[in-house]
Formats: structure tokens, sequence, C-alpha cells
């Protein structure tokens, strides 16, 4: 039996009162109305039996007993995880297990607080303090107990600013190992950031800013945790086999299987081989049998695919993990989709032209500056449109390459050419650097071409068969 397990008896066994206590409450009860004091004996009860459960299980829990003790930090945890509903759901049912290691070196001291974990993703919640330093920050590098190199997941970094800071590892291809090596890297933002700024303060080193800005800080120290999952939390998650085809939009699709873990629901979809475009995304919900509703992933992936098609297979909502569902029902109100003919998007860099855009976006002309192009897309603020290509491409020559560098920002851009800010409030711009790139043409993967609002949704019980 496992703590979740006897922390959950030890409840049941606390629902019966004891007849002691039972008379306590009514005397008080009765004292309470001669006093002249409205109180419910229900009310009575559950205080009593907050106060019985709490001192019981404190002296007979190391979960409890740890939580009393981090009660700071438990806070924190429920306000770094306030934006992911399903690891807010998961902290409110306890869903979480302390780990505790600390090192201190070189000034600094990292400690590993908590881990939620299931199946398919691993969340780190950690701190990192200093005497010395005062903006750090660092790269997470994940691996196997031996220290040997894992494959088929990602890291997604969040809270970097707050007290309790966040990792999210999600394991795409496989599920989580029993355990992990953590490797930390660690910058000081600040000093590098103290250098940029004297830089920029000096005319005469204009050039070495943009050396500088372009280069991440010094790595100043790495740690190093061996982290171990408890077996009952990476056995949790359900996949349900439904291979349900349905129409959509003029195309045919498969839903293969749902995964509902604690930190995330996942859809996984087939394709058909009639189809002319791929699927890329949904607008969608899921909604249980008492109307509440998941939406998409607040945090971290939102969908999922492979190097053998462009097609997004696997897509991801809020998990219905803690709702004690008995139903669930997919509601699909719109599709984003590549269509086949339009994977590719060449890009003249002299013209400024390009022979194709999804709506809602534009190019901004490209420039050139000091053997570098510079080339921007331009969208809307609400939508984010511009975010039409990957970080692949094809060169002039024929050669895939991949963007080593690339920036978003919103109300406007630096012209290069007329040295001068360009203000535009409404727009969402995204930019990419072609460094030292001898070619005129270059040839984009896009990432969609349209984006389709159902006239009627898709609705789809999620059963087995």
């Amino acid at each position: 039996m496992n703590r979740m397990d006897e922390f959950q008896n030890m409840k049941a066994e606390l629902e019966n009162m004891p007849q002691q206590l039972d008379g306590c409450i009514k005397r008080v009860y009765k004292k309470s109305r001669r006093r002249g004091i409205k109180i419910s004996i229900s009310a009575l009860s559950i205080i009593a039996g907050f106060f019985l459960l709490f001192t019981v299980g404190v002296n007979s829990s190391n979960t409890i007993a740890y939580a009393c003790g981090k009660i700071p930090l438990l806070k924190e945890l429920a306000l770094a995880v306030a934006s992911s509903p399903s690891l807010a759901a998961a902290v409110e049912n306890e869903y979480v297990q302390p780990i505790e290691q600390e090192i201190s070196k070189d000034d600094i001291t990292i400690r590993i607080e908590y881990v939620i974990v299931d199946q398919k993703q691993v969340n780190i919640f950690y701190t990192m303090k200093s005497d010395r330093y005062h903006a750090l920050s660092c790269t997470p590098r994940i691996r196997d107990e031996n220290n040997e190199a894992l494959e088929g997941y990602s890291i997604f970094s969040s809270h970097q600013e707050e007290e309790l800071k966040r990792f999210t590892v999600d394991f795409i291809e496989g599920n989580v190992p029993e355990c992990l090596t953590l490797s930390l890297r660690v910058h000081d933002n600040g000093e590098w950031t103290k250098t940029e700024m004297v830089l920029n303060d000096d005319a005469e080193n204009k050039e070495n800013v943009l050396e500088e800005g372009n280069q991440e800080p010094e790595i100043i120290s790495t740690f190093d945790f061996l982290l171990s999952f408890d077996p009952y939390f990476t056995e949790q998650g359900t996949i349900l086999t439904l291979n349900q085809k349905f129409d959509i939009d003029g195309q045919q699709l498969i839903l293969a299987t749902v995964g509902i873990y604690p930190s995330h629901l996942e859809l996984c979809f087939d394709d058909v081989d009639t189809n002319t475009a791929w699927l890329k995304s949904f607008d969608y919900y899921i909604e249980n049998e008492r109307g509440e509703r998941f939406e998409g992933i607040g945090n971290g992936i939102s969908a999922t695919g492979s190097i053998d098609s462009p097609m997004m297979e696997g897509h991801r909502l809020e998990s219905s993990f803690f709702s004690k569902s008995k139903e669930l029902t997919l509601h699909i109100k719109g599709v984003t989709w590549l269509d086949k003919e339009y994977e590719h998007a060449t890009l003249d860099l002299v013209k400024g032209t390009i022979d194709f855009l999804p709506e809602g976006a534009a190019l901004i002309p490209p420039q050139k500056h000091n053997g570098d192009w510079i080339v921007r897309f331009k969208g809307s603020n609400e939508e984010s449109s511009c975010d039409i290509i990957s970080c692949n491409y094809t060169d002039g020559a024929g050669k895939r390459q991949s963007f080593l560098q690339w920036s978003t920002s919103t109300g406007g851009y630096y012209d290069e050419a007329k040295e001068e800010y360009i203000t535009d409030d409404n727009a969402f711009i995204t930019e990419y650097i072609l460094h030292d790139y001898p070619y005129s043409t270059v040839s984009f993967d896009l990432i969609y071409t349209r984006k389709e609002t159902l006239d009627n949704e898709i609705v789809l019980p999620l059963k087995e068969e």
C-alpha cells in the first residue's frame, strides 16, 4: 500500500465520529444557545472533524506532516500552477511527490522541492538562491539514471522569475522512467545584461553590441540531481482505444486513442490517404456529464507530430483525471490545415515577394544587414497569425537548413535601413535571421495554410467500443 492509499483509508476511518466527540458537540451547542450564539451542529461537526483529522493525520502520515512544515512553499506551489488547471487540480488533490534535494556550491544553492509526475510528464519545482548573484537562470538537460542520453522528450521552462520555478518534461515517444538525472546549467543574466548596457553607452562599440547581444550568458556552474519517482505516480493514466472515423471540412480523420493523465489529456489522430490537407490544430473542448469543460492546454506542449509527416497527430487539453467524470464528449468548433499543395513558400529576398501566404499574414520587406538577411512576418496581435513558418527551410542551393536565431515582438520593429523604430500597435511580428546568406531566394516550410470555422460543430462521445 502506498502513501496515497494510506491517507485515503485514514480519512475513511474518521468518517464515523466517536460517541465521546458527538456528546462534546451537543454540549457546545447547548452552551452556545444559552449565550445567544447562532451555530449549527453540522458546522460544529465539520470543525471538530477537521481538527481530529488534522491531529491524527499529522501523527500518522509523513506526507501530511511534511506538508504542515512546508506551508509557505505549498502556497508558492499553488501560485506556480495557477495558470494550469490540470496541475492546480493535482495540487488540490495532494498529487505531489516531495523531493527535498539540495546542492550548494559556487555561492549558489539549488533545491528540488517537488515533482508532479505521471506516465507521460514530469513537472519539476525548484528554488535557486544566491547572495552573490541576483539575476540567475538555468538551462536544464535530462539523462537516464546512468547519465546516458535520452530521446523522445521535450523540456518547457516557466516561472523563471518566481521564487518557486518549474521545468516540464514531456515524454512524447515513451513513458517516464523510474529515475532521471537532471543537470542544471546556471547563468548569471545580471552580468550579461550589465555588459550589454555598458556597450550600448559606447557609440564606438555599436557592432560589439550586436555580437554580444546574440550570445548566451556564460555558464557559471552546473548542478546534477538524481530524481527517483514513486511508482504510484508514474503508473497513473488511462488510454482509451476508439479508432473512430469522422468527416471534417471535406477531409477524414480517425480518432485513434484518448490518453487521460493527471497532467493532461491527449487525443491521438490518424490520417487518411485521400486527404488533401494535413491536420495542424483544432478549436475544441471536452465536456463531461456535469457540463464541466476541459479546454486546450494552458502550459507546455499543445500538439505533437513526427518527422515522417507534417501532420500534428497528438493534441492536448487540460485533464479530466481528477474530475471523476463518467462521460466525456469532444466538441470540435474549428480546424487548422496545411494544404498539401502549399507545404512550402518561396521568398525572393531581392524583390521582396513570396509566392504564398496564409490569410491574415503579411511579409515585411526583407532587409540585408552585414551579410545577413532579416526576414519578418506580420499578423494580428490576437491570433499571432504571423507565426506561419517552421524553423526549417531550403536554401538557394537546395540544401536543408535550420534557423539559428529568431524572435517575436508586438507593437513594431527596428528598421535597419532607416535606422528607426517602426511602430505598428496591432501587429505581432516574428523575425528570422539568415546568417551570411549568399542566395537571393529561400523556401520556407509553412506551419499552416488556412483556419476554418465549422458551420456545425462536430460532437464525438469518447467511449471505447
